[in-house]
């Protein structure tokens, strides 16, 4: 595990730290723990996320930032990665639809927080990490912005001013920081084929150096593309074949339930324990010829008789929810475990510089009602499992 491209990273947005201080205490006491139980004495590749409190504070205290690169380095934590998905309270309750906003279309925050990132991320990543990436939701919400005239124009002048801010970083710094928008379902670039047309339509017209294709790339979270039924080894080479780069794979595992209309005690099991969510949990059904017949932007409305009636009318057989569960096998729900294996396998032979990065957010809720839970055994549990894949 001692290469950087076949190292299994952990995103640490599964600890919910809003301030600088909640993040050190994560660095310097969970995340040594997890680094014990499954690294031992290798170094940790991670993946942090700021908040916009975190990164106000960082840029309002240049100390700060010192103190915090020091705090990686001691640990033993190598910074590969900054999720910079979501700038507002992400374990917040009920936090949904806000997990997109500042959208890019609406303000400059977006931009505005994405290039603080990049900066904090050049400033804080060691000098092993020749590129290090960060991630970004690929557009505003399909159900809402779809039709919506210039959205995609302005989310993509948005995106060609971050590829010239990181050209600039680099020619300030000599550090590379590669920006990956990340599909998701329900956005407006939630299929692969989407996020080629976009970048197809909108690559922007920057000379030489200053292009995209250096700059800007696709982070590919498995589960997102799992819960649309894509085939995950041709969409990665329809990305690649169109000149889109990867900048960064997450590891992640979605709730699959074949024959969902014949399956109560699985239904029943859904609606006790994951419906009531804060965090949005899209659902994807297929019918017998596996093509995709249905989908909701939250799983509470499949539940429901309406719902029912609704995949019934289109003859789902297998639903797929966004639901990022652990990457371990067993456990209460069945999952995609084994197509996600199959492909990580695959893909770390194929692609070995490509930082490979877990991210199983739903401990938290997936152990409430245990007191106050130690997420650390699971966590090692996962990064044991997936780095036996290697």
């Amino acid at each position: 595990m001692g290469r950087q491209g076949t190292s299994i990273g952990y995103s640490l947005n599964v600890f919910p730290d809003e301030s600088l201080d909640e993040l050190q205490h994560t660095l310097r006491h969970r995340a040594p723990h997890i680094r014990r139980e499954a690294y031992h004495d290798r170094e940790f590749p991670v993946e942090l996320r700021f908040s916009q409190r975190m990164v106000e504070a960082l840029r309002a205290q240049p100390a700060a930032v010192a103190e915090l690169r020091d705090t990686l380095r001691d640990e033993g934590l190598r910074l590969v990665a900054l999720n910079a998905f979501v700038p507002v309270s992400f374990h917040q309750p009920n936090l949904k639809e806000r997990v997109y906003l500042p959208a890019w279309h609406e303000s400059d925050k977006r931009l505005r927080y994405t290039c603080d990132c990049a900066d904090l991320l050049a400033a804080l990543a060691p000098p092993e990490v020749k590129e290090p990436t960060l991630s970004v939701p690929a557009g505003a919400l399909k159900r809402d912005f779809a039709d919506a005239p210039g959205v995609q124009e302005q989310t993509a002048a948005a995106l060609r001013r971050c590829a010239q801010h990181c050209a600039e970083l680099e020619r300030r710094t000599g550090r590379r920081v590669t920006v990956g928008i990340e599909p998701e379902p329900g956005l407006v670039c939630e299929h692969t084929t989407e996020v080629i047309e976009f970048f197809a339509k909108f690559r922007p017209a920057l000379d030489g150096e200053t292009g995209n294709g250096r700059y800007l790339g696709v982070n590919f979270d498995i589960c997102h593309q799992l819960v649309e039924f894509e085939d995950l080894a041709q969409s990665v080479a329809s990305l690649q074949a169109a000149g889109i780069q990867i900048a960064k794979i997450h590891i992640s595992n979605c709730i699959e339930i074949e024959k969902p209309l014949i399956a109560p005690e699985l239904l029943e099991a859904l609606r006790r324990r994951y419906a009531e969510s804060k965090f949005l949990h899209q659902t994807c059904g297929v019918n017998a010829a596996d093509q995709p017949v249905y989908f909701s932007l939250d799983l509470p409305p499949v539940l429901t008789p309406n719902g029912l009636r609704a995949m019934a009318h289109a003859g789902v057989e297998k639903l797929r929810i966004h639901y990022h569960m652990p990457l371990l096998p067993g456990g209460a729900m069945p999952t995609t475990l084994a197509d996600v294996e199959t492909f990580v396998r695959r893909f770390a032979k194929a692609q070995p510089k490509v930082p490979l990065v877990i991210e199983t957010y739903t401990w938290l809720e997936l152990t409430a009602g245990a007191g106050t839970p130690d997420l650390v055994p699971g966590i090692a549990d996962e990064i044991r499992h997936v780095s036996g894949w290697l």
